[in-house]
């Protein structure tokens, strides 16, 4: 009776280092994804494509020589491809949201100045919160000599924004990419 316990705790000790092994990787994969689903540096995972394929290749191939490994693989893809969906969720929502935040932004200027007959100096004058517009959305507004515009940064990219010129209405939206 002690020896079947014995060995019932030695088999137990050695699933544990087994199952860390075989889930480290794609653990450490998935928060790296995860992470790249932050605004700003969605970039980050293009960079990493060439080392997913390779483990996705991998997977596969170690799924189909050793068929009782076959659910461990399944539960890594099916895992890899959740964070992929998300990932790129996220990437699409951070994009309209931080859009609509700035389309807010532009009609409230648009009334402060057909209200003053002059642009605000800043979102303040507005009655906008602009730190929390830039914190949150990264959305800014320049009142200058040069123009008043209003500018968002790309939710996919680090340096990229998205401009509109208020003295211009007409051009819409223009991408800057730096």
């Amino acid at each position: 009776m002690a020896e079947a316990a014995d060995n019932a705790a030695t088999v137990q000790a050695t699933r544990q280092p087994q199952a860390i092994r075989e889930f480290a990787p794609a653990a450490t994969t998935l928060l790296f994804v995860l992470f790249c689903a932050q605004p700003g540096i969605g970039f980050m995972l293009l960079l990493a494509v060439p080392i997913l394929l390779v483990w996705l290749v991998r997977m596969a191939w170690i799924a189909w020589r050793w068929p009782s490994r076959r659910p461990a693989q399944g539960i890594k893809l099916a895992a890899l491809v959740a964070a992929l969906l998300a990932y790129s969720l996220a990437h699409a929502w951070w994009q309209h949201a931080s859009r609509m935040q700035a389309d807010q932004v532009i009609d409230r200027v648009l009334a402060y100045r057909a209200a003053h007959g002059a642009w605000p100096d800043n979102l303040a004058q507005a009655g906008l919160d602009a730190p929390n517009l830039r914190r949150r959305w990264r959305v800014f507004y320049y009142s200058g000599d040069d123009g008043h515009r209003v500018m968002y940064a790309a939710t996919f990219t680090l340096f990229d924004t998205y401009g509109y010129d208020l003295d211009h209405p007409a051009a819409g939206w223009t991408f800057h990419a730096d």
